[in-house]
């Protein structure tokens, strides 16, 4: 039953009522009419924040994912696979990309509370997320010169692997749960994803190969 038919049942009951009652109920009505269109124009308006939000920050995300697939695919060397870093002739690993930054509050215009909390949490945590990670990595530095070491790279390229593939992830979802069935994106995100998730495998891969040798060292010098 559709609006217009129950605002014309309520009228017609109205007929059969006393001049009181009847004031009564057309105040009681309006008012009831009044927060209806009230509360409808609120969702309409949060539902069309919400769809602004999915659309400016998720490419905010997206950027931010390949950011970080960069980082995890370096190596510390350039790219003809000789080390990046030069010190007066001598070669040595040193990162040719910089971990990225993200500020999700800088992102002017949109609505925050329009979108779910949960996922409006995972956004807004990413900075915090991006600086524990960077936390992570240091703490794999060497303390000599040149102190970029294959655990340090081995250790951050896994890392940052894993971000870009939870930032795509988080971006799929906030799409999805606001734009619907974009087939477009939705194609672009999974050729997104897959990239991330083969340099993750690789990142790993190397992770495994610097142990291996790590522990071939530790055998042939148990001290």
């Amino acid at each position: 039953m559709t609006t217009a038919e129950i605002l014309d049942i309520a009228f017609a009951k109205l007929g059969s009522l006393n001049d009181g009652w009847v004031g009564l109920l057309g105040v009681l009505l309006g008012s009831w009419v009044t927060v209806w269109a009230q509360r409808r124009n609120e969702r309409v308006a949060r539902e069309s924040d919400a769809k602004y939000l999915a659309v400016l920050v998720s490419s905010h995300l997206f950027r931010l994912a390949r950011a970080c697939r960069l980082v995890a695919r370096d190596d510390g060397t350039d790219e003809e696979g000789q080390p990046y870093g030069d010190h007066n002739g001598e070669r040595y690993l040193e990162p040719a990309t910089q971990a990225p930054t993200f500020d999700p509050l800088s992102v002017a215009g949109v609505n925050w509370k329009s979108i779910d909390p949960g996922l409006m949490t995972r956004i807004l945590e990413l900075p915090v997320e991006l600086e524990e990670l960077e936390r992570s990595v240091r703490s794999r530095l060497d303390n000599d010169f040149p102190y970029w070491s294959d655990e340090y790279f081995t250790h951050r390229r896994v890392l940052f692997a894993s971000m870009s593939i939870g930032i795509l992830n988080t971006t799929q979802e906030l799409r999805a749960k606001y734009l619907g069935n974009d087939q477009g994106y939705t194609i672009k995100i999974k050729g997104e994803l897959d990239e991330s998730v083969q340099t993750w495998k690789d990142a790993n891969e190397a992770e495994a190969q610097w142990r291996k040798r790590r522990d071939e060292r530790r055998r042939r010098d148990p001290l």
